[in-house]
C-alpha cells in the first residue's frame, strides 16, 4: 500500500485496500443511519415539552422542541432515542405526548403541521418497538381538506393492557375517546359525546370509564356518564386556570399555568386542592422556575405509589406522590447513552476515520500520478481559466444572496410592521380594558377581540395565510398573552422571560418592538409587538403580528434556491463549454502538428470531440423530465401498469439505438461518415418535431423510435469509426467520446431544463430540432475528414459464430449488459424521484452535474491510469463503484445521498465505459473479425441494456430499491463471477 505515492505503481494490495475502505465506510454509514444517536455521547434537556413512566421505571422525555424522545433507564442512561427524521419507514413530524404499553411498546401522538407552519395537516398515533423502531400507525386523522388550527388528540395513556386517547371533531361538535387493545393494530372509538362546544376544550383525562376535560375558562367536566358534569369551576377574577390534565389513583391532578403549581381534585368531590405549589417545587427539585411556564404533567404507577413526571420549558423531573409531595426522585437534565449505543458510535468513527484516511491517501497518489504523467502541465491553462470563472461566480452568487436575503426578510418584516399598525389603530379599546383575567374568556368583549383579530387577518387568504396574530397583556409582574387567532389558548398563556422583557418594554417605551428571530420549544418566530393605547394615549395592551421564521426562511430559500440554481447552472454551462473549447484548440493543434508531421491524413480527433458534445447535447436535452412527460399521456384503460407505460417507449427507444448499431458498419463503409450521419441527424430533427406535435402516446412513441434510428446512426457511427482505427487512436478516440458524451450530455441536460422551465416541454423539442437541423449543416462541412481505415479484414468466423462465441457472448451478456443497466438510475429512476421530491427540471439537471463532473475533466487521466495498473481489473472496480452507489442510495434516499450516488457513478462511468470498449477491441475474436463490426454487436449490447435497465428500474418502484438492487447486485456479482472464471489464464 505505502509504495504506491512513490513508486506510482497500483497494485492488488492496493485494490484490497481500497475495497476494504469502501467496505467499511458504507458499513459504518449504516450503523451511523439506522444508530438513534448524535454526534456527541450524551443528550441534555433542553426545550422539553412531556414526560411519562413505564412499569418499569423508564422515563420518557419529549426533548429539543418536540422532535425526539429520548427513553431513559432508571439507571439514567439513554437506551432508545426516536427523532424527527429518523431514517425509519416512517417518523414523527411532532412529537405531542407519549405512552408506554404493558409490553413496552412506545406510542407517540405525532401532529403533522401544513406548510405555513400554522396549520395543521394531520394528526396520528404512531406505534414504537420498546427500542424505538417504527411499528406501525394506530391512528391517523387528515386534515388536507379542512382548516384546522389547533391539536385535536389528547390524553394519550396507558391503562392495564390498553392504550386510551381522545379526539375532538375537526367540526368542533362533539368528541370521541379511541382504544387500542393488545394485539390490535388500529384504534377502535370506544365512545362518542356530541358538545357544541368541543372546540373550547383544552385538555382531555381519560380513564377506564370515561373522564375528564378542561376548556379555556378553567371549568373542568367528567363525562364518565351523561349528561356532562361540572366538577370545578375556576373562580372569577383570580390568577387560577386549569391546563394539563392527569387521572390516577382516584384523583383528578391538573395544573396551574396562572401560578405553575399543581392541584389535585378527589373523584366526588368539587374543592380542589393545592397539591405543590411553584415555591415547593422549586425547593424540592432545585431548579430555578420563576420564569418557567409548567407545560405538563403526567401520573404513573398504582394508587399509593404514583409518580409525577412534571415538564416546565426549560426542565423535567419526576416527583413521587406520598401523601404530600415527598422527596425528588430524579431531576437530572443531562443523560448519557447505553454503552451498546456507545459502542456503535466508537465503531463509526474508527472506520471513518480509516477510510478517510485511506481516501486521502490515493488522493495523493492520483494527483501525483497527473502532476507526474504531465496531464497538469499539459492543462495548467485550462484548470486555470476554469477555475478562476467558477471561484469568480461562487463569490458573486453568494454575495447577491446575502444581500437578497437581507432584502428580502426586511420586507416582509416591514408589511408586518404596516399590518399592525393597523391592527392597533382598529383594536375595541374598551373591551381590551375589561378582559383581564382568565376566566373573560368567552365574554362579550373577549368575542369582540377575536372579531378584531379575524377581520384584520385572513387565514384563508394567501396573502396572510402565513401569518399570526396574538393580543397580550402586562399585569404588574405578570406577561401574559389573553389571545391567539387560532383559539389555540385560553385569556391566560404566561409568556416565557425573554417576550415578558419585550413586553414590559413596549408598555414602558410606548413604541413599536420587532424581533427577527425568537426560538422557543414550540418553533422559531419573526414578529411586531405594537402597543394599544386608550384615548389619553397609555398602553394598555399589545397586538403582536408574526410569522414561523421556517416558513419565512422556506419562502426566502425556495427563492433564492431557484436563483442560486439558475446562476451555477449558466456557470456550469459556461465552464463545460470553456472546457470543450479548450480541449478542441489544443486537439486540433496536436492533430495539426501530426498530421504535418506525418505528411497524410490522421484522425480528426478535435472535430470527433465536436461531434460527440453536439450529438448527446441534443439527444439530452429531454433527459431531466423525460420519463415524467410520457407518463402524462398515460390513460387509465391501458393494459399496463403507470410506470411501465412510462418506460415502454424510452425502452424502445434505446433498442431501436441498438437495433442500428448491427447497420451502421455497412452502411459506413457504403455511403460515408458524411451521408450517413446527417440522415441520422434528420431523423432525430423530425422525431421531436413529432414529440413536440405529441397529441397522445402513440405519437410520442413514433418520434421515440424515429429518433432512436437517428440516434443508432450517429451514436453508433462515432464509436465504430474510432473502433476502425489503429490501437493509439482507439484509446485516444475512445476517451474523447466519452469525456465528450458526459459534456454534451450535461450541457444538453441544463439548456434543455432552462428551456423546458420556461417555455414548456413540448416547445423544448422545438429547440432541439433546430440543433438536429445545425448539427446536419455541420456534418456536411466536417464529414468528410472521418474515413474508415479500409483495412482489409481476413475473417476466421462466421457472423453467428463470432457472435456466439463464448469469448464475445459472455463479455457482452456477463460484462457489459449489467454494467449500462445501471445506467437506467440516471436516466429513469433519477427525474421520477426527483419529481416526487418536487425540483424542477433545472434542479434535477443541476443533480445530473454530479455525474458528469469526474468523466468531463478526468476521464482519460482514469482511463490511462486503470488501464496501465488494472488491465481486466477495469471492469470488476467500475462495476462495484456503480452498484455500491445505488445501493447505499437505497438505505439513505435522500438529496445530499443522491448527489454522492451520481457523483460515484459518474467517476465509475469515467472510466469504465471506455475501459470496457478498449478492452473487448483487444480480444482476439474481435481483432480477426473486425473492430468496426464487432463494434456494432458491442453498441447493441449497450442500448440493450440502456432498455432493459428502464424497465428494470421501474420494476424497483414496485417491490423497492433496496429489495430490487440487492437481487440485482447479486445478478450482477455472479455474472463478473462466471466471466472471471471463464477468463481464468486469459491476460486479456
Amino acid at each position: 500500500m505505502f509504495t504506491a505515492f512513490r513508486r506510482l505503481e497500483c497494485k492488488k494490495t492496493d485494490i484490497i485496500w481500497m475495497i476494504l475502505a469502501a467496505a467499511l465506510l458504507a458499513a459504518g454509514m449504516l450503523v451511523w443511519w439506522y444508530l438513534p444517536v448524535t454526534l456527541s455521547v450524551k443528550r441534555d434537556i433542553s426545550n422539553p415539552y412531556f414526560a411519562t413512566m413505564d412499569h418499569k421505571g423508564n422515563r420518557y422525555i419529549i426533548n429539543e422542541g418536540k422532535s425526539e424522545v429520548l427513553k431513559i433507564s432508571g439507571k439514567g442512561r439513554i437506551t432508545a432515542r426516536i427523532a424527527w427524521g429518523d431514517h425509519q419507514k416512517d417518523c414523527f413530524g411532532e412529537a405531542d405526548e407519549v405512552a408506554v404499553g404493558s409490553d413496552g411498546s412506545i406510542y407517540i401522538l405525532d401532529i403533522l403541521w401544513n406548510d405555513t407552519g400554522l396549520g395543521l395537516s394531520g394528526e396520528r398515533v404512531l406505534k414504537y418497538t420498546s427500542d424505538g423502531k417504527f411499528a406501525g400507525v394506530v391512528f391517523e386523522n387528515d386534515y388536507t381538506d379542512t382548516m384546522i388550527m389547533k391539536r385535536h388528540l389528547f390524553s394519550l395513556v396507558a391503562l392495564k393492557d390498553e392504550i386510551r386517547f381522545a379526539a375532538v371533531d375537526p367540526d368542533g361538535k362533539g368528541f370521541s375517546t379511541y382504544v387500542l387493545k393488545n394485539g390490535q393494530t388500529n384504534a377502535k372509538r370506544d365512545r362518542y359525546i356530541s358538545w357544541d362546544l368541543a372546540d373550547e376544550i383544552q385538555d382531555f383525562a381519560v380513564n377506564e370509564n370515561g373522564g375528564y376535560f378542561v376548556i379555556k375558562n378553567g371549568t373542568i367536566y367528567s363525562f364518565e356518564r351523561d349528561p356532562l358534569k361540572v366538577v370545578y369551576r375556576a373562580e372569577d377574577r383570580t390568577w387560577l386556570l386549569p391546563y394539563n390534565l392527569s387521572f390516577r389513583g382516584g384523583y383528578l391532578y391538573f395544573t396551574d399555568i396562572c401560578g405553575n403549581g399543581i392541584y389535585r381534585l378527589q373523584e366526588g368531590k368539587e374543592q380542589a386542592e393545592r397539591f405543590c405549589s411553584m415555591e415547593k417545587l422549586q425547593k424540592l427539585t432545585g431548579l430555578d422556575l420563576k420564569h418557567s411556564v409548567l407545560e405538563t404533567i403526567q401520573v404513573t404507577g398504582s394508587a399509593g405509589k404514583e409518580m409525577i413526571s412534571v415538564t416546565w420549558d426549560n426542565a423535567s423531573a419526576v416527583l413521587a406522590v406520598d401523601q404530600d409531595v415527598s422527596v425528588k426522585m430524579d431531576t437530572r437534565q443531562s443523560f448519557y447513552y447505553a454503552d451498546s449505543f456507545l459502542a456503535k458510535l466508537l465503531f463509526c468513527f474508527v472506520v471513518w476515520t480509516f477510510s478517510g484516511v485511506t481516501a486521502i491517501y490515493y488522493a495523493m497518489v492520483l494527483l501525483r500520478y497527473l502532476i507526474h504523467s504531465g496531464i497538469f502541465q499539459k492543462k495548467r491553462f485550462s484548470i486555470f481559466m476554469i477555475l478562476g470563472v467558477s471561484i469568480s461566480a461562487l463569490v458573486v452568487m453568494v454575495s447577491m444572496l446575502e444581500r437578497f436575503k437581507d432584502s428580502y426578510t426586511q420586507e416582509q418584516i416591514g408589511s408586518m410592521c404596516t399590518v399592525t399598525q393597523i391592527a392597533s389603530d382598529i383594536m375595541d379599546t374598551d373591551a381590551l380594558k375589561h378582559v383581564n383575567y382568565p376566566t373573560d374568556y368567552g365574554s362579550e368583549d373577549y368575542r369582540k377581540l377575536q372579531e378584531c383579530m379575524s377581520d384584520l387577518i385572513d387565514v384563508t387568504s394567501r396573502y396572510s395565510e402565513n401569518l399570526y396574530c396574538n393580543i397580550v397583556k402586562v399585569n404588574g409582574e405578570r406577561a401574559y398573552a389573553l389571545a391567539y387567532l387560532d383559539h389555540s389558548i385560553g385569556a391566560y398563556y404566561p409568556l416565557d422571560e425573554g417576550e415578558a422583557k419585550e413586553a414590559k418594554r413596549v408598555y414602558r417605551t410606548g413604541e413599536q418592538y420587532i424581533n427577527d428571530g425568537k426560538q422557543d420549544a414550540t418553533g422559531s418566530y419573526v414578529y411586531v409587538k405594537e402597543p394599544v393605547k386608550d384615548r389619553a394615549g397609555r398602553v394598555i395592551g399589545i397586538i403582536e403580528i408574526g410569522m414561523v421564521s421556517d416558513t419565512l426562511s422556506g419562502m426566502i430559500d425556495s427563492m433564492r434556491t431557484r436563483i442560486m440554481v439558475e446562476i451555477v447552472l449558466m456557470v456550469i454551462i459556461a465552464v463545460f463549454l470553456l472546457n470543450e473549447c479548450l480541449a478542441f484548440m489544443e486537439d486540433r493543434r496536436d492533430w495539426k502538428r501530426l498530421s504535418h508531421k506525418e505528411r497524410t491524413h490522421t484522425f480528426p480527433i478535435p472535430y470527433l470531440r465536436v461531434v460527440t458534445f453536439f450529438v448527446f447535447a441534443a439527444y439530452n436535452m429531454p433527459t431531466s423530465f423525460l420519463p415524467v412527460y410520457v407518463e402524462r399521456f398515460y390513460r387509465e384503460d391501458f393494459p399496463v401498469t403507470r410506470e411501465l407505460a412510462g418506460s415502454l417507449p424510452l425502452t424502445v427507444n434505446f433498442a431501436m439505438i441498438g437495433v442500428m448499431s448491427l447497420f451502421v458498419s455497412g452502411l459506413l463503409r457504403r455511403f460515408g461518415f458524411r451521408l450517413v450521419m446527417g440522415a441520422g441527424a434528420l431523423c432525430c430533427a423530425v422525431g421531436d418535431l413529432m414529440m413536440a406535435y405529441s397529441g397522445g402516446y402513440g405519437m410520442i412513441l413514433a418520434g421515440l423510435i424515429l429518433g432512436g434510428m437517428g440516434c443508432g446512426l450517429l451514436m453508433n457511427g462515432l464509436s465504430i469509426i474510432v473502433a476502425d482505427q489503429s490501437d493509439q487512436v482507439q484509446s485516444k478516440g475512445f476517451s474523447v467520446i466519452n469525456g465528450a458524451i458526459l459534456s454534451g450530455m450535461i450541457s444538453g441536460t441544463v439548456i434543455g431544463a432552462a428551456i423546458a422551465e420556461k417555455l414548456g416541454e413540448s416547445k423544448m423539442f422545438f429547440c432541439s430540432v433546430v440543433i438536429w437541423g445545425s448539427m446536419l449543416f455541420l456534418l456536411l462541412a466536417v464529414g468528410g475528414l472521418f474515413h474508415m481505415s479500409g483495412k482489409e479484414r481476413v475473417r476466421h468466423t462466421g457472423r453467428l459464430s463470432f457472435v456466439f462465441s463464448g469469448q464475445v457472448l459472455g463479455y457482452l451478456l456477463l460484462i457489459v449488459v449489467p454494467y449500462v443497466i445501471i445506467n437506467g438510475f440516471t436516466s429513469y429512476f433519477l427525474p421520477i424521484f426527483a419529481d416526487g421530491q418536487g425540483l424542477g427540471e433545472s434542479q434535477t439537471s443541476l443533480l445530473l452535474v454530479m455525474n458528469c463532473l469526474v468523466g468531463i475533466f478526468l476521464s482519460e487521466a482514469l482511463t490511462g491510469l486503470t488501464m496501465k495498473y488494472l488491465g481486466r481489473g477495469t471492469l470488476y472496480l467500475s462495476s462495484a463503484v456503480s452498484l455500491g452507489a445505488v445501493l447505499l442510495f437505497g438505505y439513505f434516499q435522500t438529496l445530499p445521498m443522491l448527489a454522492l450516488a451520481l457523483f460515484l457513478l459518474g467517476a465509475a462511468k469515467s472510466f469504465g465505459a471506455a475501459g470496457r470498449e478498449i478492452l473487448f477491441c483487444r480480444q482476439p475474436k474481435v481483432a480477426a473479425y473486425g473492430e468496426d463490426e464487432a463494434m456494432g454487436y458491442y453498441n447493441l449490447a449497450d442500448n440493450l441494456g440502456e432498455s432493459i435497465g428502464t424497465m428494470v428500474f421501474g420494476g424497483m418502484l414496485s417491490v423497492g430499491l433496496v429489495t430490487g438492487m440487492w437481487i440485482f447486485a447479486g445478478i450482477s456479482a455472479a455474472a463478473m463471477g462466471i466471466y472471471g472464471w471463464l477468463q481464468r489464464g486469459n491476460t486479456v
